[in-house]
Order: structure tokens, then sequence, then C-alpha cells
């Protein structure tokens, strides 16, 4: 029971809308005490009318009440959408058939571990907010987990926003440049992070030091997040990036055993049925080896060159609206392809050096491993 209860409070929208529902039983309560009293011809106790019913029945509380629902519809609505999107590019599964126990299964998995209401509240504020100072862009499987814990152990460090309540990602990775939300605009990545008002209070009446970070390891393989990441920081002085590295073969045994692990899990919420549009047939090797001849195929490299030349070809004023085409999230060709290709330590991180070096001239320096 306990880890039932604690499960439910992991999302934003299951409080909301407990609040929601409890304050609408407080009405019907109160309407079925005012009938029952009415129909016998009694008088309520004082300490019921005197003090809950006011209360109850304050114009605050049906402000409240509304607020609470309209937040509920709103976050319900903008949860069906996450839904569909990441199932789809993410779990690389079709959508379930609707009534069906994978569809409720999968949605109620949803409900409890994302946070919809905080992304609409991100999003509308995205321009009150700062941006990172510090960027761990990867590799997977090389201990950008453990980094980012003694990252958020250093004084005045305030985490990221993750949509996804887990244990293993959040506070750590945002998944904007992965495309895990409607949009890879790098105009509205700062919803990810505090807003200026928390650093102003920590640095100027606090007196305290302050930086947030972004910890997202798929980012250093990804060939468009580069490009969109130096978008963000154009005109500015650019984050201190941070690359880390291992035995390229451990890596890629480790990020198999990963994404395998990943597939089960959304096998558990009920996502069994494939996108095989949205991924070839290859993509879904049963070992390492047709994994990584798939990540080395003519196939994932032209659309690695693709996703690249897309945000390259674009100027200021179009990749504010930019959105990664759904055969290039997470990764172009899926989170698969990286089998062969996150050991390339040497050509990914060169793309970041060469990517910021164009943009910012002179003001950058080397990436950190």
């Amino acid at each position: 029971m306990y880890a039932y209860l604690h499960s439910v409070t992991q999302g934003d929208l299951p409080l909301v809308s407990l609040l929601t529902f409890l304050h609408y039983l407080s009405f019907k309560f109160i309407q079925l005490g005012a009938s029952a009293a009415e129909l016998l011809s009694i008088t309520l106790p004082s300490a019921h009318s005197n003090f809950l019913v006011p209360i109850i029945s304050h114009p605050l509380s049906y402000a409240v009440f509304y607020i609470n629902l309209c937040l509920t519809l709103t976050g319900t609505i903008y949860l069906i959408s996450f839904y569909r999107h990441t199932v789809r590019v993410v779990f690389n599964s079709n959508l379930p058939p609707l009534f069906t126990d994978s569809s409720f299964s999968s949605f109620y998995s949803y409900f409890l571990l994302t946070r919809p209401i905080s992304i609409i509240f991100r999003f509308l504020t995205y321009n009150l907010r700062v941006k990172p100072d510090l960027l761990i862009i990867g590799e997977v499987r090389c201990g950008t987990t453990s980094m980012s814990q003694h990252v958020t152990m250093l004084p005045g460090c305030m985490k990221p926003f993750c949509p996804w309540k887990h244990p293993e990602l959040d506070g750590k990775e945002t998944f904007y440049f992965s495309g895990h939300y409607a949009t890879t605009s790098p105009k509205y990545y700062r919803m990810c992070f505090p807003l200026k008002l928390t650093r102003f209070f920590h640095a100027k009446i606090l007196g305290r030091p302050f930086f947030t970070f972004d910890g997202c390891a798929q980012y250093l393989t990804s060939p468009a997040t580069p490009v969109l990441m130096a978008d963000v920081f154009r005109g500015e002085e650019p984050p201190v990036v941070i690359s880390m590295v291992r035995d390229p073969v451990e890596q890629a045994v480790s990020w198999w055993k990963y994404e395998r692990a990943a597939m089960g899990w959304g096998r558990s919420m009920g996502l069994t049925s494939r996108n095989v549009k949205l991924r070839t047939k290859e993509y879904w090797s049963k070992t390492i080896g047709e994994a990584l001849r798939f990540s080395n195929s003519p196939l994932t490299e032209a659309t690695y060159v693709a996703a690249e030349g897309t945000v390259k070809r674009m100027d200021k004023g179009k990749l504010d609206a930019f959105r990664l085409p759904d055969w290039a999230i997470t990764w172009p060709n899926g989170q698969l392809t990286g089998i062969g290709r996150n050991g390339m330590f040497s050509r990914n991180v060169g793309r970041w050096e060469e990517t910021f070096g164009r943009i910012f001239g002179g003001t950058t320096k080397p990436m950190g491993g």
C-alpha cells in the first residue's frame, strides 16, 4: 500500500485531480447535509453551519475548485498529446487500440509518471527562466548519471526539469533536444530550468552561489543538437560543456542491455506493438551484432547526415519554430542506432567543437572529457 501511495504522488496530475475530486465531494456533502436537514425539518449543529458551510460555500472556495478543474482538464489534454507523441517516437511503439487493457495500463503509467501541468506552466513562463551554465552531453552509459549526482552536491546547484518522474532521470536530463516535447525549438529550451527570480533571490538576497545544468546523455551522439544548442546561446557566452567517454566495446554492450531493458519497460506498460512504419524492420535487432550492422548501415548514415543538414540549413527565424521530424527522434532511426555510433567519440566531440567554434568564434575552449 505504501508503494502504491508513493507512486501516485510522482506526477503532478494525480495530485491536482485528487484535490479537485475531494473539493467536489465537499460540495456534495454540504448539499446533502442541507437537503437532509430540510427534509427532516431539523437545524444543523452550529459547528457545521458556522464553520464548514461558510468555508466550503465561500466564493473563493468555488474559485479554487474551478481553477483545479481547469488545471486537471488542461493537464489531461496535454498528457494525451504527450502520450501519443512519445509512445510512437520514444518507445517506438504503435498506440494501443482504444478501450483495451493495453491502452488503459499504458496511459495510467503515464498518468503516474509524467508532469503535464508543470510542462504547460514552464512553456508559458519560458521567457522568465535562466539558461543552463553547464552541459553534460554524454556519452550514454559513460557515467553521466554519477557525474550529475556529483554536480548536484556542489553549492548553489539547481536541478533541471525532467518530464519523467523516474529515479534515474529526474533532476538530471531534460530530454528537450531529444524530442520528448512537442517542439525542439531553441527558443523554448529554457523552460526546463529555474526562474530568473530564483537566481536573483539566491544571488542577491541570500548571497549564495547559483548555477544550473542539463545532463542529457543523448546529446553527444545527436547530429542535430550541437546546432540547436549553440543557437540557444547565440550572442552570449556559451556554457561549460563536459563529455564523458568509456571503452567503446563496454559502452556498446551496456547501451544494448539498457535499451533492451527500456523496451521491456514499454512492454510492461502495455506497449507491445512495434512501430514498423517509423522504424524499419532492421531496427528490431535480436542480437547486438545485428544492431551494430544496422547502426553502421548506409541507411542509418544517410539519416544522420540528413538530420544534421536539416538544422544547418536553417536560419535563426526558422529555428525558433523548429521541431525534429519523427524519424530523427531521439536519434535518427531510433535509439539502437547508437550501438555503433556512441563510441565514435572523436567524431561526436568534433561535431560539437566545430559547431561551437563556428558560431562562437574564439570564445570556445576544447570540451572536457
